[in-house]
């Protein structure tokens, strides 16, 4: 017997803000005219949280994201860039599902 989600989560899960990102195109080596178009996502997180949230890939829609550490965000601060490279047909929008799932992961590092 299925259950339906609590009005309070789904108010839950509706405040939740993606962490920043950006959408660029990525090379795919050696192949200049590629019909397969891969996207990098680099999203904006907490230097502190880095290493925690390279330790699982992320998973969304049945496929699993690896993430890599990037670089500093911007000088001065302590905010840290970390990737993944993907194909999809609508890039941003995975992107921004993927900044919501490291969101809830900030947010709650046991649970999500």
């Amino acid at each position: 017997m299925a259950t339906a989600a609590s009005p309070a989560a789904n108010v839950q899960e509706a405040e939740v803000k993606p962490v920043p990102f950006e959408v660029a195109d990525e090379a795919v080596a050696g192949e200049a005219n590629s019909s397969e178009k891969l996207s990098r996502a680099t999203f904006t997180v907490p230097k502190a949280a880095v290493a925690r949230l390279l330790e699982h890939d992320l998973s969304k829609g049945g496929a699993y994201f690896k993430l890599h550490a990037g670089g500093p965000s911007e000088a001065g601060t302590d905010l840290q860039t970390i990737f993944t490279v993907f194909q999809s047909p609508r890039p941003e929008r995975t992107a921004e599902a993927l900044a919501i799932i490291i969101a809830k992961r900030l947010q709650d590092p046991e649970g999500a």
